[in-house]
């Protein structure tokens, strides 16, 4: 990803990590769809006709058309009954044989540390002084970002790791960025425990454009480093792993943010991190009232226990499922052995046991789809690239040999897109706005280039990200 691929993107950064407190944003006139609506105009109409609409709502699946006012779906059916919302001005926008889905949740991404790792600034200490010494330039990287995040059909980011870099520069950098009048994509995100203690935060104190709902904790590193904690050694005499915390400091941590109200985000790539996260999980919710739905991260080498216990807490989980195709013949070949390497992000185990689960495809959305090491040391990443999280999970297909890595694990196409709509809406508290089209819902899209449903599973990586509809507005990409 490189700053000539976002048009006007000096305008964008000017003067905002100046004045964080009273942002201003001036974007680019030409860099997204049309321009805002003011206050005395009256709502955009618009019917979309043309191209399947794939509502991943159960009670009506498929549309022929789908008709918003302003940010709001009014209707999805058949042309007929959709044209009942035609008022003089209606616009009528022809698909052209396009697909119409839910635009993507992108559950788990750190938008500052991609920002920066995206053009090269991998070291943490580097990263951070960047932020102090030259703010414009990473307002800019910022706002490329997440134009870039949207281009790949997102609309909805949760940030797993705000304040991680930058402090409550970076909280209030993402706050300005996603308020701005034409940002391409809503942000929600987690907080370091640090940053939220600074802060005296409150979760849920924001609303549909921006929003902190969480707090973060890392429970492993990560399985590719073998750093994440597994309950049998890895290959060739490399030890276990190490957990990151005391169990009884976790434990205590977990309990004092969900009395508080905070949606627990924990990342925990191995079996042996896992079980110490879950026991955590047993003893804060064994007698508490739970108001927000918390959320194990990676959730990569686990046992079919573990996940019936997940199952019974009521909790959902995130996979970073383009590991699998990234990652797979190296896991497999020199980290896990076949066996454990084949279990690994065990989507259909999670479905067989009725867990929520997600997937995530990664930190970084560069353009080159080539692996990086994270400020944080987390280790490769991988870019954002949610057609290509589709294949991954349908076909478990890895890039080196095209071998298929665990095909039991394979989830059909809709189970799939639900990984990536209506499942990650609900891990980020907006299910009830986002992840599926139905009326009363936000008008968030994208539009693909073809129906996913004609496409072989093997290409769907190759399924072209044409528009994003951001609470009605337009944004092309194709």
């Amino acid at each position: 990803m490189v700053l000539a691929s976002c048009p006007g993107i000096a305008a964008l950064a000017r003067g905002v990590l100046g004045n964080l407190t009273t942002p201003a944003f001036a974007p680019a006139a030409a860099s997204l769809g049309s321009a805002s609506r003011g206050d005395d105009e009256p709502e955009r109409a618009v019917i979309l006709r043309g191209g399947p609409i794939l509502t991943m709502d159960d009670a009506h699946p498929v549309g022929d058309a789908l008709a918003i006012r302003g940010s709001t779906i009014l209707g999805v059916g058949t042309l007929t009954e959709v044209k009942r919302h035609y008022t003089p001005g209606t616009e009528i926008i022809d698909l052209d044989g396009h697909a119409v889905l839910p635009g993507f949740v992108e559950p788990h991404v750190r938008v500052l540390e991609s920002a920066l790792a995206a053009v090269g600034i991998i070291d943490k200490d580097a990263a951070a002084g960047l932020c102090e010494t030259d703010p414009e330039r990473v307002e800019a990287l910022g706002a490329c970002t997440l134009r870039e995040l949207a281009m790949r059909g997102c609309t909805t980011v949760y940030d797993t790791g705000i304040g991680l870099l930058a402090g409550e520069a970076e909280h209030r950098l993402l706050d300005a960025l996603a308020r701005a009048p034409e940002a391409p994509v809503r942000v929600r995100g987690a907080f370091t425990p640090e940053l939220a203690t600074a802060l005296g935060a409150t979760p849920g104190a924001g609303d549909e454009r921006y929003d902190v709902l969480g707090i973060s904790y890392r429970a492993d590193g990560s399985i590719e480093d073998f750093a994440a904690a597994l309950g049998e050694p890895y290959l060739n005499g490399r030890g276990n792993g190490e957990l990151m915390r005391e169990e009884a400091e976790l434990r205590e941590a977990m309990s004092v943010w969900h009395d508080a109200g905070w949606q627990l985000v924990v990342q925990s790539e191995g079996d042996r991190a896992t079980e110490q996260v879950l026991r955590c999980f047993e003893a804060v919710l064994a007698d508490a009232e739970v108001t927000v739905p918390h959320r194990i991260e990676r959730f990569a080498v686990v046992t079919d226990e573990q996940i019936a216990r997940v199952a019974a807490l009521g909790l959902s989980v995130s996979h970073a499922i383009n590991q699998v195709y990234y990652l797979g013949e190296s896991l497999r070949d020199r980290v896990l052995g076949r066996e454990r390497a084949a279990h690994l992000h065990s989507l259909r185990r999670d479905l067989q046991h009725g867990v929520l689960s997600s997937c995530h495809s990664g930190d970084a959305p560069g353009a080159s789809g080539e692996e990086i090491t994270a400020a944080n040391g987390e280790g490769p990443i991988a870019q954002v690239d949610p057609c290509l999280a589709l294949r991954t999970a349908t076909t478990r297909l890895m890039r080196d040999s095209d071998d298929v890595l665990g095909p039991f694990q394979q989830l059909t196409l809709e189970e799939a897109l639900r990984t990536l709509t209506v499942n990650p809406a609900r891990q980020v508290l907006l299910g009830d706005r986002v992840g599926m089209l139905r009326p009363g819902m936000l008008a968030d899209l994208v539009v693909l280039d073809r129906d996913p449903r004609d496409v072989a599973p093997e290409r769907l990586h190759e399924l072209r990200v044409m528009e994003t509809w951001l609470g009605g507005r337009r944004q092309r990409w194709g």
